[in-house]
């Protein structure tokens, strides 16, 4: 089963966002979106860009394992 994604959920990512320097939100097609980000935050509908952007945090995860393990 797909997680859901609630309106609480949005505003906690809203609400970070501000504290970091993301310009860009990436997401589907649900309107709770809309409600709470920012104006300044380009809000991006679509799968268009979904595997450039999970290339990256795949990248992103092995760079961060790596650092985590020992040295033998």
């Amino acid at each position: 089963m797909a997680n859901k994604v609630t309106s609480s959920d949005t505003e906690l990512i809203a609400n970070t966002e501000g504290k970091t320097s993301c310009k860009h939100c990436y997401t589907d097609d649900w309107g709770g979106y809309e409600r709470v980000l920012p104006p300044e935050v380009e809000h991006i509908i679509g799968k268009d860009q979904t595997q450039q952007l999970e290339r990256t945090n795949r990248i992103v995860r092995q760079q961060i394992g790596r650092w985590h393990r020992t040295p033998e």
